[in-house]
This record gives C-alpha cells, sequence and structure tokens, in this order.
C-alpha cells in the first residue's frame, strides 16, 4: 500500500490523488512478477491485453497522516481470455484495412 500511495501523488500535494485496489480472485488473476522485477520491494502483475478494468465497490477517501487525502477506488479486472496476440490483431488490422480498400476501388469502378 505504501508503494501505491508513493505513486499516487499524495505526498506532492496533488489534490486527486488516487489509487486503484485491486481485488484479484481465483480466475480473473494477474501474473506475478514480482521475482523479475528491478524494483523487489515492489509486487507488480500482469494482464492480459484487453483485459477489462471496472468499478467494483464504493469509492473510500482516505487520510494519510502528515501527507493529504488520497481516494481509493476499488476495482475488478476481468481477464480476457480469448484475446489474440498482438501479431494477431495487428493481422486482423490489416486484412480489414485491406478489404475497406478494395470496397473503394470498387466503388470508384462502378462510379
Amino acid at each position: 500500500k505504501n508503494i501505491a500511495l508513493s505513486y499516487s501523488g499524495v505526498k506532492e500535494g496533488k489534490p486527486r490523488a488516487s489509487v486503484m485496489v485491486i481485488k484479484p480472485n481465483g480466475v480473473d488473476r494477474g501474473a506475478c512478477i514480482k521475482s523479475f522485477s528491478q524494483y523487489p520491494q515492489e509486487v507488480e502483475y500482469l494482464w492480459v491485453p484487453c483485459s477489462f478494468v471496472q468499478p467494483s465497490g464504493s469509492i473510500v477517501v482516505e487520510v494519510v497522516p502528515n501527507e493529504g487525502v488520497v481516494t481509493m477506488i476499488p476495482v475488478h479486472v476481468s481477464s480476457n481470455l480469448k484475446t489474440e496476440t498482438v501479431e494477431e490483431l495487428v493481422q486482423r488490422k490489416k486484412i480489414n484495412h485491406l478489404k475497406s480498400f478494395r470496397s473503394i476501388i470498387d466503388e470508384l469502378k462502378y462510379d
């Protein structure tokens, strides 16, 4: 929590300091990469691309002694287990662009 607060801006006196509080569960849990981090005091998680973050409770405004006020926003991360890889997304985008261009060319031929 202290690390998250240090990134929130509360120590610098930012007026809208906030922290997303992620409540993991057995299914939608990110991969812990703490042992690979160059910051061993931090616990970091990775989620698959296109995961969805949604609010999951009441926002709490917390007073941090000698530092300021921070808004704690509880969220749930839903992992998109059917997501495509970056390469697949790029390929699909290329295909869609080519189809669009072909359609425009066909329209121009008939005009």
